[in-house]
């Protein structure tokens, strides 16, 4: 069964129309330029079926935030999608409740990338002599020589 929002309020199925509390229900909702025709039908007073329509039309997008940056030191910048930007304000850490307790500094860091790269190469020459040793046959000063 379709269903419509209306102000922030979902319809669909039936929902209680008038005084009366008559259901009404979403009988159709079909594409129009724009938007969408919604059609709904329901029973008057006298149990005879009626139907009303509600055309609501596509909204335009919104702005948005596009990027942030952090100016002279601690000012919040905000750039919006139509260009504009907003100072949001001053950002404040309370380093009582900062934990980096799981977080390298830039010497561990270094450290551990030194690390993989020698054992990324040790790595590469034991494949390479690996590949050497299963792939080649060791031949003598004799053997080229007999070769001629």
């Amino acid at each position: 069964m379709p269903s419509i929002y209306l102000n922030n309020v979902k319809y669909s199925g039936a929902c209680s129309k008038g005084e009366n509390g008559k259901n009404v229900v979403v009988a159709k909702i079909e594409p129009i330029v724009g938007g969408n025709r919604v059609t709904f039908s329901y029973y008057d007073d006298n149990n005879v079926q009626q139907s009303d329509s509600l055309e609501i039309q596509n909204g335009t997008d919104g702005v948005s935030v596009a990027n942030a940056r952090i100016e002279n030191g601690n000012e919040l910048i905000l750039v919006l999608s139509n260009a504009q930007e907003i100072n949001a304000g001053t950002i404040t850490i309370d380093e009582s409740n900062l934990s980096l307790g799981n977080y390298y500094d830039k010497a561990e860091i270094d450290t551990l990338l030194s690390n993989q790269k020698q054992e990324f190469e040790e790595y590469i020459d034991e494949k390479v002599i690996e590949t050497v040793d299963t792939k080649m046959d060791v031949v003598t000063e004799d053997d080229i020589t007999n070769l001629f």
